[in-house]
């Protein structure tokens, strides 16, 4: 699993468009992938997700 800076990271290692980087460095706090609130995204987000 990535956290929420690694994914930063690798989308501008691809040469993501900017607007895809802002987006991402815009979710800290509130984003859908940090399902219990610790700030990253990691396995045991994903075991809480519903789908």
């Amino acid at each position: 699993m990535f956290s929420r800076n690694n994914y930063i990271v690798e989308l501008t290692r691809v040469n993501a468009p900017d607007n895809e980087i802002k987006y991402a460095k815009s979710l800290r706090g509130t984003n859908w992938w940090d399902l219990e609130g610790y700030g990253d995204y990691d396995a045991d987000d994903e075991k809480v997700r519903d789908w």
